[in-house]
């Protein structure tokens, strides 16, 4: 999936689309076609040059501070999600939860929802992680795809 600034791999048979009104920031949502409460989000940022994760992390939580007391919990400003440095957190909504992992990539805040039914993280977590792993600023993933190429080519 390439939106925006931001690539990441996403299962094949999960249907994107993109959600511009409601609760949170514009996004895209991948969605299981077996479940539609397993779901990833994708949303990002522009940030200026120098960004670090602490302020990142007091960016978010000052915005927290502003919504209804129970949605958002477990912040965690320096967390580490799948290997790689994130801010982390959880959304709760009526139905489901959102675990949230926010990274920085060059010039971009990318932040990546999990979503499932209250209680089954398990669901996403495969296509989570690899989400996790996986995403980068649109530039350094065509960096990596290049690269790759020309390595295939030799």
């Amino acid at each position: 999936l390439v939106e925006g600034k931001v690539a990441m791999e996403v299962p094949e048979t999960w249907l994107a689309r993109r959600i511009t009104t409601g609760p949170g920031s514009a996004r895209v949502q991948v969605t299981s076609p077996s479940d539609a409460h397993t779901a990833l989000h994708l949303t990002q940022a522009s940030v200026e040059p120098g960004e670090t994760l602490q302020r990142t992390a007091d960016t978010l939580r000052n915005a927290m501070l502003a919504e209804p007391p129970g949605v958002f919990n477990d912040f965690n400003a320096a967390d580490v999600r799948v290997g790689r440095p994130a801010v982390t957190y959880r959304e709760v909504r009526a139905g489901h939860d959102i675990v949230w992992t926010v990274l920085l990539g060059p010039g971009v805040r990318i932040s990546i929802g999990c979503q499932s039914a209250r209680g089954s993280e398990e669901a996403v977590r495969p296509a989570c992680e690899r989400a996790i792993s996986s995403a980068r600023s649109a530039d350094e993933f065509t960096g990596t795809v290049a690269r790759q190429s020309e390595s295939n080519n030799t």
